[in-house]
């Protein structure tokens, strides 16, 4: 193990100093445990990914798709709205303009409008993962479109009792979960 050279890949090794230095260090035991830690815990994400897939299926067919309204949102002015510094700068102006144009909102961002007394148009969750429910429970609105990926936040799925719309990340990084449904899906 005396012997092992790592393999230096500029980027990595700067965003990763140090998990570097400690290989160096010679603690390498500890960047082994810890690489197979991070590991186990992208392995259980995937999975409920899969999980996630499966129990929303039935309500993936119920619903519509993207593809079904593009066309049809094609010539309507939209607003995308996440959280951030100009959020706060140009709530007051979305506040004036809602009626106006389709208000489509983040996850992390519904709080904010619902605090300023605007409804979006649409909410996206694209965060798959259940352990964050809680925090996006109080923001589900019956009235609100709720639109997610068809491995989505089962929960918020559950939970929505208002319309929904399914899509899919086609530049997600994980392959299709479960093997078939791309079949079936579309």
């Amino acid at each position: 193990l005396g012997q092992v050279r790592c393999l230096h890949y500029e980027p990595i090794v700067k965003t990763h100093e140090e998990s570097f230095a400690a290989f160096k260090n010679g603690d390498w035991f500890t960047v082994l445990q810890d690489a197979l830690q991070e590991l186990q815990e992208e392995e259980s994400e995937a999975w409920e990914l899969v999980e996630n897939a499966v129990r929303n299926f039935p309500n993936v067919l119920l619903n519509m798709g993207l593809r079904e309204i593009q066309e049809r949102m094609q010539k309507i002015p939209a607003v995308l709205v996440a959280a951030g510094p100009s959020l706060n700068k140009n709530i007051d102006i979305l506040a004036q303009h809602q009626g106006r144009v389709l208000i489509i909102a983040s996850g992390s961002a519904i709080g904010a409008l619902k605090r300023k007394g605007i409804t979006p148009h649409m909410l996206i969750v694209g965060d798959p993962f259940n352990r964050n429910f809680a925090e996006l429970e109080p923001s589900l609105d019956e009235a609100v479109l709720l639109a997610t990926s068809y491995y989505g936040m089962e929960k918020a799925v559950a939970a929505h009792k208002g319309r929904m719309m399914f899509f899919d990340f086609l530049d997600y990084p994980l392959p299709f979960p479960y093997p078939g449904m791309e079949e079936l899906v579309p």
